[in-house]
């Protein structure tokens, strides 16, 4: 078995290739609460690295996205100070 698809299934307990699924903070409508939902995630694409993620915070910038003064597409999946390995 390639390493590279021993690591995902040991780190997603999933093939490569298969979907995985995560927890994500999502904000539906400006100025609404996250909300923690499941989501899929979708293949890895070679230029994507996979990384286990033991935390991930939510700062000023992704609550300026939230209320949209710094306009995003929402619903979105905020949260971009993670830490993992």
């Amino acid at each position: 078995m390639h390493a590279a698809v021993e690591a995902i299934r040991t780190l997603t307990g999933s093939d490569a290739g298969e979907a995985m699924k995560i927890t994500a903070a999502v904000v539906e409508r400006a100025g609404a609460s996250f909300v923690l939902q499941e989501l899929e995630l979708g293949e890895l694409r070679d230029d994507e690295v996979l990384v286990r993620n033991a935390a991930s915070g939510i700062c000023h910038t992704d609550l300026i996205c939230r209320d949209q003064l710094y306009p995003v597409p929402l619903p979105a999946v905020l949260g971009h100070e993670g830490a993992g390995v």
